[in-house]
């Protein structure tokens, strides 16, 4: 619930005026409530890190957010105003730690009123590059513990959100958000295979070239 989230990252005692929501929300849910008109830029962003599960377990993550709450507010409000995709993920790049791709996309899909922008998480990665045979974005870490590359720019997400506008198309969805989730799927239950499954076990991640150890004579 937003309010535990708040509770746990910015205080206890701290409190908000309007008070934030105390139920879990939908996916539908979050997006209306981020969008209107009478919900704060700090309500809008807490809504959603707590909908998305962002652990705020780091105390470095937690006094940098407390810093720059004022900074949040006017980069939330940016959002709202509506700028292109690769501005929209270039104006939160590196600016909160700890904030890394899939929750800076997050903010961008849930934020955004044209519905042209979407979460780009490792699951979501992992299908569309899976899906279309190459790396459209790049994903780091030690399978299967992944994610989207922290080098990962504005003009690479636009090129993800292309994409999934392809796949948009292709599937007959309505919008990019229901794309974006029905590739990201979820495990099957009681031996059923999902569209999960499927990434799981034909996802590989691909080979780097290792660099060639310079000899002495090359030194």
């Amino acid at each position: 619930m937003p309010i535990s989230w708040a509770d746990l990252v910015l205080n206890q005692w701290q409190e908000f005026d309007p008070p934030l929501p105390r139920r879990r929300m939908s996916r539908s849910d979050l997006r209306a409530y981020c969008q209107a008109p009478n919900t704060s830029a700090m309500h809008a962003f807490i809504a959603i890190m707590a909908w998305g599960g962002q652990q705020p377990w780091s105390d470095k993550y937690r006094k940098d957010l407390q810093k720059k709450q004022d900074d949040i507010r006017v980069w939330m409000a940016q959002l709202r105003q509506g700028m292109p995709r690769a501005d929209a993920y270039e104006l939160w790049k590196g600016k909160v730690w700890g904030l890394g791709p899939s929750f800076i996309t997050k903010l961008l899909a849930f934020t955004c009123s044209k519905g042209d922008m979407a979460i780009m998480d490792q699951w979501a990665v992992k299908a569309v590059n899976l899906l279309y045979g190459r790396e459209v974005i790049r994903l780091a870490g030690t399978a299967p513990n992944v994610s989207p590359c922290g080098s990962t720019t504005g003009q690479d997400y636009d090129d993800y959100c292309r994409h999934l506008e392809d796949l948009q198309c292709r599937l007959g969805e309505k919008s990019l958000s229901d794309t974006e989730e029905r590739i990201f799927s979820r495990r099957g239950e009681g031996g059923k295979e999902t569209w999960r499954d499927h990434v799981e076990k034909n996802w590989k991640p691909p080979e780097r070239k290792r660099r060639r150890p310079r000899l002495a004579s090359e030194a």
